[in-house]
């Protein structure tokens, strides 16, 4: 079961990983509706190519860690810096779905941005969901 975990969250952050690719190379589909925005619809902070392309890398590196988890690839990595890699990057998603208690996740006071809609419907559960099946696959 682990293993079919694994390969789920590995697969969900690779394609993660290409659509922040996609926007890390100029591509502007959907990324009006990623951005927080305040009450009056300002964006509460840009986002980057640089950015986006990081925080690709970061996902590609994570999906590889679950795949070393499983014996899928072996790359020599101390078995407790996969542990506690996968604990923390757990940990993280886990507390984006929580939020902010401002503009993201599931604390956010403002709701009434289409931005808020789909993070409440979409981006939030999707977070919390791989949070916790990468807890899961840590302690298991």
């Amino acid at each position: 079961m682990i293993h079919l975990l694994s390969l789920v969250n590995a697969v969900a952050l690779i394609i993660a990983a290409f659509v922040h690719i996609y926007w890390g190379l100029g591509g502007q589909l959907g990324l009006d509706h990623t951005i927080p925005v305040d009450q009056q619809g300002k964006k509460v902070f840009e986002f980057s190519r640089i950015a986006s392309l990081a925080i690709a890398g970061g996902l590609i590196a994570i999906s590889v860690l679950f795949l070393v988890k499983i014996g899928f690839i072996s790359l020599g990595l101390p078995s407790w810096l996969v542990f506690y890699s996968l604990l923390a990057f757990s940990g993280i998603f886990i507390m984006r779905a929580l939020g902010d208690f401002k503009y993201i996740g599931f604390t956010k006071k403002i709701k009434d941005t289409q931005y808020g809609h789909l993070d409440t419907k979409i981006y939030s559960p999707i977070f919390l969901i791989i949070g916790i099946l990468s807890l899961i696959i840590v302690l298991f």
